[in-house]
């Protein structure tokens, strides 16, 4: 009448899955390049130096503020690669005279 089969055994290891790295932003990096290749969009200069800081720094993006003229299909790009991604680590997104027009919007 043991009811009490299998506890205690092997106690707080069980369950617990090791954490894989977050890829997140390098992924985000190779979608977004591509993503500009397929719309003919330029590669913004400040989301590469975002990139590079990363990288540098094994940290997230996690301001987006761009001041460059990136079209629509350079803001389409961009927010396309993020959607698809899933980017969870961005709070703060503001464009300043990017002319994305209404289809980056």
């Amino acid at each position: 009448m043991g009811g009490k089969k299998g506890k205690g055994k092997g106690k707080g290891k069980k369950g617990k899955v090791p954490e894989e790295p977050d890829e997140s932003t390098e992924k985000l990096q190779r979608l977004y390049r591509k993503k500009c290749t397929e719309l003919e969009a330029p590669y913004s200069k400040i989301m590469r130096e975002k990139f590079a800081e990363a990288e540098d720094e094994d940290e997230d993006i996690t301001k987006i503020h761009l001041w460059e003229e990136l079209g629509w299909q350079g803001i389409k790009a961009l927010m396309d690669a993020l959607i698809q991604i899933d980017y969870k680590h961005t709070f703060s997104l503001r464009l300043w005279k990017t002319y994305c027009e209404d289809e980056g919007v």
